[in-house]
């Protein structure tokens, strides 16, 4: 069901909401902002006339729900699950439109915006974002280009990668535990045709038929770790090619794999590197 799905969608969102509001520290409010970028959220709304036939008539008004607060602040509703939706009201007669944060962030900052800030699940975690913080994030935001191309590698393929920062391995691993779609990742890279260094490519197990979400998420985190001119590639483990060279390899993300037993691995691997 697609209730299900924007839930799976937001399970980060939902644990880094709970994490940050058992214990509000810099790093608690940093996984929530990363989460935040990766979400997609339920914004409920009224269109007058309704629309006919799924389409809506000219000149409709559409108009969405808020709360003021103590400070006169106007507070969009947004809504993680179906479940936290139907904790406030059910959505029969309503409208549900299903927005990123490149896109609900525009009703708050942008020529466009109508209120001070967001709430996420108003009758669950409960979670105010306010303007400034929205500013914040997108004064912080580092520059990302995400385009889908075919990765064509010489004679060797894909292998076990051997330049990958341990930065980067622990900064996937921490987003994918909170993501419990993402089942398990392996660490490649390929020697592109004309390029001196090989280009890292990360191949992911996951559910689902979300693949852009999936990989966007992932490279708003490598692009962290990557420097001028660096990029990194994605395929999903059951790409034809892909399932081909990670067979028989132990990936260095596997859902519920301690992580002690995760850094046994990495260290093991450097150790045959060196």
């Amino acid at each position: 069901m697609i209730e299900d799905k924007i839930k799976i969608a937001n399970s980060g969102l939902i644990k880094a909401m709970e994490a940050m509001k058992e214990n509000e520290n810099s790093e608690t409010r940093n996984v929530f902002v990363q989460e935040l970028l990766n979400s997609k959220l339920i914004i409920p709304s009224i269109i007058k006339p309704e629309p006919v036939d799924g389409k809506v008539p000219k000149g409709a008004v559409m108009s969405f729900f808020s709360v003021k607060t103590a400070n006169d602040e106007s507070m969009l509703f947004l809504f993680t699950s179906a479940e936290e939706l139907n904790k406030w009201a059910p959505a029969k007669g309503k409208h549900l439109i299903l927005q990123n944060y490149q896109q609900f962030k525009t009703f708050v900052i942008g020529n466009n915006a109508q209120y001070d800030g967001l709430v996420i699940d108003p009758y669950g975690a409960n979670v105010a974002i306010r303007r400034k913080l929205i500013e914040t994030i997108d004064a912080n935001l580092k520059p990302m280009t995400v385009k889908q191309e075919k990765i064509k590698v010489e004679q060797e393929g894909l292998q076990p990668a051997q330049y990958a920062s341990p930065g980067l391995y622990a900064a996937f691993t921490e987003v994918m535990k909170r993501h419990e779609n993402i089942r398990a990742a392996w660490m490649m890279q390929a020697k592109r045709e004309g390029d001196k260094m090989p280009t890292l490519v990360l191949v992911v197990n996951f559910e689902g038929n979300d693949q852009r979400s999936v990989f966007n998420m992932l490279a708003r985190t490598a692009n962290e770790f990557l420097g001028p001119g660096e990029s990194i590639g994605m395929m999903r483990s059951t790409d034809r090619v892909a399932a081909s060279y990670i067979r028989g390899l132990k990936p260095f993300y596997k859902k519920d794999l301690d992580i002690e037993e995760f850094k046994r691995r990495y260290a093991s691997a450097n150790e045959e590197k060196n």
